[in-house]
């Protein structure tokens, strides 16, 4: 349970970050497709609101079912995949949005900042899904 609560703080974190970048609709979503990944397909249909809310739960999901992948290939190729879903997600908008030139030429800390948020929230996906589920050993 603290990995279901570890990926939603980290998922609440990425999202607090991505709305920011966003500000009040004449900023970049690039942060929040990034960030949500697979449900920026509620994006296509105008919907933030459900997007902004399950973006954190998803994180938690990921960072509570990927451990307990029975095959360590598995988990890797899972963790694998759902990186590249949210990072694909990112750059895809990144690269067509002049909103997103305008964030990096006049906050580029916080890009960076949160580049390195997103950054160590994929690694320790990574290492969940490398360790597996730990079990503590019984004594008779």
């Amino acid at each position: 349970m603290p990995r279901f609560f570890l990926g939603l703080l980290l998922g609440v974190i990425l999202t607090i970050f991505s709305l920011g970048f966003a500000g009040v609709g004449h900023g970049t979503y690039a942060p929040m497709m990034f960030t949500a990944g697979p449900l920026s397909v509620l994006l296509v249909f105008g919907n933030l609101i459900p997007m902004i809310i399950l973006a954190p739960f998803l994180w938690a999901l990921y960072f509570l079912r990927m451990p307990r992948i029975r095959r360590k290939w598995g988990r890797i190729t899972s963790a694998s995949i759902i990186s590249s879903i949210h990072v694909i997600a990112g750059v895809w908008l990144a690269r067509e949005d002049y909103a997103f030139t305008r964030a990096l030429s006049e906050n580029l800390a916080g890009v960076l900042l949160f580049g390195l948020l997103a950054a160590i929230t994929i690694g320790l996906l990574f290492l969940f899904a490398v360790r597996g589920v730990t079990v503590a050993k019984q004594t008779p």
